[in-house]
């Protein structure tokens, strides 16, 4: 009697095991390396000015920051116009009770695919956490924020602010002429729109980051790392 062929199925169960082990063992390295960097420092000498430049970090469960509209060193109307808004009846502007402009850098298909966390599915965050999608800048028109357990207000000198715009400037997409790429109609509203940007959103280099990276180079005191908002916050 020949004897029958070992069953395949244990070796499966084995191979899932290992697979969900390695899953997990890189979420939880993944967290340590997040909290550890998070509570480390960078700039640490940096104090805010009693009077400067008031600059916002809000979320809604990720990221955005918010600059004022006008400064001596930047007016963003003039970088964001109208035309690379969705189209709108005349005489509405995205700009118009506008005090701040909101400014997030992420995945091209993360920000495209889902203007809800209902539309969040699991391709399209593989694809993002991948990173080998283009990217975009986000932009908003904003009235001036209220206080809410979800906003950080900082001060900073017209030096740091400088600095901060210049981070952000660098970070368009531009084509031969020099000129930002937009994606009109990309929007969620009327006030906001999409930008081509520099760089691949992945696990290392997420919107946060690309936050943290910003202020680290204007000089204010920030975490190591900052994948996630909570060291930001």
């Amino acid at each position: 009697m020949r004897p029958r062929p070992a069953s395949k199925a244990p070796l499966a169960l084995r191979a899932g095991a290992a697979a969900l082990a390695l899953a997990g063992g890189s979420l939880l390295l993944y967290a340590l390396c997040a909290l550890g960097l998070g509570l480390l420092q960078v700039n640490r000498d940096y104090r805010a000015p009693p009077q400067g430049i008031e600059i916002y970090l809000q979320h809604n469960g990720v990221h955005t920051d918010l600059l004022p509209l006008r400064t001596a060193q930047a007016d963003w109307r003039g970088a964001f116009p109208a035309r690379d808004f969705a189209p709108r009846p005349a005489p509405v502007q995205p700009d118009a009770a506008a005090a701040f402009v909101a400014i997030g850098w992420g995945d091209a298909g993360f920000y495209f695919d889902t203007p809800t966390w209902a539309d969040l599915s699991l391709p399209v965050a593989l694809k993002a956490l991948s990173g080998t999608g283009p990217s975009v800048i986000h932009v908003e028109y904003m009235p001036a924020p209220a206080a809410a357990p979800n906003l950080r207000r900082l001060v900073l000198s017209p030096a740091a602010y400088a600095r901060l715009v210049g981070h952000v400037q660098a970070a368009f997409a531009r084509d031969a002429r020099g000129e930002r790429i937009a994606y009109p109609g990309h929007g969620y509203t009327v006030h906001d729109t999409f930008y081509a940007a520099q760089g691949h959103f992945s696990p290392l280099l997420t919107c946060n980051e690309w936050v943290r990276q910003a202020l680290a180079d204007a000089g204010v005191r920030v975490p190591v790392w900052a994948p996630l908002r909570y060291a930001l916050f």
